[in-house]
């Protein structure tokens, strides 16, 4: 009898993919590794694949599709998400199909299977002074086939664009088994007339864009790192009917990508890289727009917050030691022939910032370990905040969610808990009725200790702060908690 998984027959998969040139993994403990990416989600998968060669992906495409099992295309799993998560069967392309195939110098492009990892290709394409960009904060482990099934972006997309921006075609292969080329430059209507099955799918997306046109152009948001959902607009006429550009960003679910044919830009010559540091990150972000006049490769935000969060682990301190001050920072990077010329160009850059209201603490960077100390403190920001020391683990409402172990849904109007565990009294605020009310929740999730306390009503204006401290971490400080209260109230009125 078949081993069956919610009237699939797995275990006639299992039998046909196994004469497929692929390693074939489905025992437990490989799907419960590919299960979750990133992100939080966890999807066990049907079984894992590896293929070890692109031919062999074609194989197993059509295998899953007699059986009418679903796939999912996987690189590293760094999707934040739950991209890289399905409850079918996970081609992995990292380990066997990452080639570069070919670059030409003179056009400019490239030839990469899926897997290949960005830092990788970039190290390669060097020897000619060329680089696929744009950068996420990923780059030494991401794939560009999760680069091209994200539309990934990164710190240099202020420049170079989007991942869509810099793909000239696609080899894809779709669920029925077919295998084409797309291409940025193809001919629709020549297309359209050869038929067969690329024929048909133009047509299909002609008709698409012809019936939907003007609602994509109506309400199709025009910001330059949109990445969410399908690019239809690609599709316009006046956007040239960019079939690769339409399937960038649709996370392996219109087509498997085999392999891509990339543009690559010039590796700068030179570059300048100066950190502006502002009083708050509003501050910052009104300065943007005049450093984007400089023609930057990038320019990037970073708030306190961050930084207080690395310091709190103990992450990069030596860099973050480097850093100007101020609880907003700008992180700005301009390229040049020369670095005469670069530097040139961030002291205008500087000047134009020094001459308004608000002058930046400016601190210039010519060391290249200094640099990169300054870009690995901006690419852990997603980690520093998470699972920080002695701030609040906080639900919508700003107090402990009551399905975390210890948590209570319950507030008390006064007691001595938060004053014990913080060395003051921040959770301490005075609600709509001039009463005096304390939002700790009880008991800490972190210790299990029940706040003394009496009844009940939270303040309505200030969410709970110290409802996570814990009585066996090392007090926090005053302006700690107040990030944490601001943190939680921020959270709270977006709601």
């Amino acid at each position: 009898m078949g081993i069956t998984n919610g009237g699939l027959d797995i275990g006639g998969l299992l039998i046909t993919l196994d004469k497929t040139d692929a390693e074939i993994r489905f025992d437990d403990a490989a799907r419960a590794a590919y299960s979750t990416d990133s992100s939080n989600y966890r999807h066990v998968p049907i079984g894992v694949v590896l293929p070890r060669t692109v031919e062999a992906v074609a194989t197993v495409v059509r295998t899953c599709s007699d059986f009418d099992v679903p796939v999912l295309s996987r690189g590293r799993g760094t999707s934040l998400a739950g991209q890289a998560c399905n409850e079918g069967v996970v081609i992995d392309w990292s380990k066997h199909c990452n080639g570069l195939i070919e670059v030409s110098r003179r056009a400019r492009t490239a030839l990469v299977e899926p897997g290949i990892v960005l830092d990788d290709l970039n190290d390669q394409l060097s020897a000619v002074a060329l680089m696929f960009d744009p950068k996420p904060a990923t780059h030494s482990h991401c794939t560009l086939g999760g680069m091209i099934g994200n539309n990934s972006c990164g710190s240099s997309a202020q420049k170079y664009g989007k991942t869509a921006d810099n793909v000239r075609g696609l080899e894809i292969l779709t669920y029925d088994g077919d295998t084409m080329w797309v291409r940025r430059d193809d001919d629709v209507d020549q297309t359209i007339a050869s038929g067969g099955a690329k024929g048909r799918l133009y047509a299909g997306l002609h008709d698409l864009i012809q019936e939907y046109g003007d609602e994509v152009r109506r309400r199709f948001p025009r910001i330059p790192r949109r990445v969410s959902g399908f690019n239809l607009d690609a599709l316009l006429p006046e956007n040239g009917f960019d079939v690769p550009a339409m399937l960038v960003g649709s996370e392996s679910t219109l087509a498997t990508v085999l392999r891509a044919e990339l543009d690559l830009v010039e590796v700068p010559k030179a570059r300048a890289f100066a950190v502006l540091g502002y009083p708050t990150i509003e501050d910052a972000a009104d300065a943007a727009p005049i450093a984007a006049r400089f023609g930057p490769i990038g320019v990037e935000g970073l708030d306190g917050t961050l930084v207080h969060f690395q310091r709190t682990k103990g992450k990069n301190l030596d860099a973050l030691d480097l850093l100007p001050d101020g609880d907003g920072l700008l992180i700005v990077e301009i390229p040049g022939d020369s670095q005469d010329e670069a530097e040139a160009a961030a002291e205008a850059m500087v000047e134009a910032m020094s001459a308004r209201a608000i002058r930046p603490d400016v601190r210039r960077f010519r060391d290249e370990g200094q640099q990169d100390g300054i870009r690995r403190v901006r690419e852990a920001g997603l980690g520093a905040a998470t699972n920080v020391p002695a701030f609040p683990i906080c639900g919508p409402d700003g107090r402990t969610p009551p399905y975390l172990p210890g948590g209570s849904a319950t507030t008390c109007a006064s007691c001595e808990a938060c004053s014990t565990r913080t060395g003051t009294n921040p959770s301490h605020a005075t609600d709509n009725s001039g009463t005096d009310a304390c939002t700790c929740a009880s008991p800490s999730p972190l210790t299990g200790e029940t706040p003394v306390s009496t009844s009940s009503a939270a303040s309505p204006t200030m969410p709970p702060s110290s409802s996570c401290a814990s009585a066996d971490r090392s007090p926090v400080s005053t302006a700690t908690d107040r990030r944490a209260r601001t943190c939680c109230r921020r959270f709270t009125e977006t709601r």
